[in-house]
């Protein structure tokens, strides 16, 4: 067995369709079955169901994948880890952001270092909260652009202070309430509010809890849709009311209005973190390379 074997085993699992996994392998399709075939044969195990119109997965081929996904994320890492090693600063530096932030500060940032750093390969994931401070602690991404009380609770991260964020009401132009000089927190408490689904990011659910529960009310979270794009879609369809951050205004959405919430429980921090058990050498160049942006 060899990872070459392995990774025509992942491809295959990944599409359910050998002639699609060879495209993707860029082999012929009889080097992959036969491939496929040599592993069920060293494992002694059948790894797909398959026959002239499909292909499964069996029970044994599920729990084989899930071992050997992270055997290959890992030994990838291995190789890359000692490739930035011999080549010095010529690397792969791994970005991960969430969506509103990555409008405000790429493009202040990436061009520079670039241009200074042109043998560094950059590469951008766009993340919710929870799955980025994950990345980051298993070293999937090099770099995080996210909020810092999503971090707290992890003692290998650490971050730099980009500026200072707050927290709005978001809600329809056209809302009875968008014209309000002053917030009615009653009136809010019988609105059906619209956030992001916890796991997503567990700890914004919690803050958005706490912001209410100052405020003497307990929100009523109609929609919980897995995605922020979706959040901004449901509250433009007049389906509810959210706290959001103050950066969302970044999105340009014409028929909403952004209430800014007064208090010292509505600022949130901007960062950008890294892992510090993390030994990619092109972290502190980008770290340098952010600083020094006024």
């Amino acid at each position: 067995m060899n990872i070459q074997q392995l990774k025509y085993f992942i491809a295959v699992a990944h599409y359910l369709n050998f002639s699609e996994a060879s495209k993707h392998l860029f082999i012929a399709q009889p080097a992959l079955s036969q491939g496929i075939a040599r592993l069920e044969k060293e494992l002694n195990v059948k790894l797909f169901d398959r026959d002239t119109h499909s292909v499964a997965l069996t029970a044994a081929g599920k729990v084989f994948l899930q071992e050997v996904q992270e055997i290959v994320k890992r030994l990838d890492l291995a190789v890359e880890k000692a490739q930035r090693t011999h080549a010095g600063y010529s690397g792969h530096l791994r970005i991960g952001f969430l969506s509103s932030l990555i409008k405000i500060y790429f493009p202040q940032w990436i061009p520079g270092f670039r241009n200074k750093y042109q043998h560094v390969n950059l590469s951008f994931n766009q993340l919710f909260m929870e799955p980025l401070r994950k990345a980051l602690e298993k070293g999937y991404v090099d770099i995080g652009v996210t909020r810092s009380f999503d971090l707290l609770l992890s003692p290998d991260l650490q971050w730099h202070k980009i500026c200072d964020d707050g927290i709005s009401l978001v809600l329809r132009r056209d809302h009875p309430l968008a014209d309000s000089l002053v917030l009615d927190f009653d009136a809010l408490a019988r609105e059906p509010f619209i956030i992001a689904a916890s796991e997503t990011s567990p700890n914004w659910h919690k803050k958005v809890l706490q912001i209410c529960a100052n405020r003497g009310f307990v929100p009523t979270f109609a929609h919980t849709p897995l995605a922020i794009e979706t959040v901004y879609t449901l509250l433009q369809a007049g389906l509810g009311i959210a706290f959001l951050p103050n950066s969302g205004k970044v999105h340009n959405l014409p028929k909403l209005k952004f209430i800014p919430l007064e208090g010292e429980d509505t600022k949130i921090d901007v960062v950008v973190a890294w892992n510090k058990l993390n030994t990619n050498p092109t972290i502190p160049l980008f770290l340098q390379e952010i600083v020094a942006v006024p």
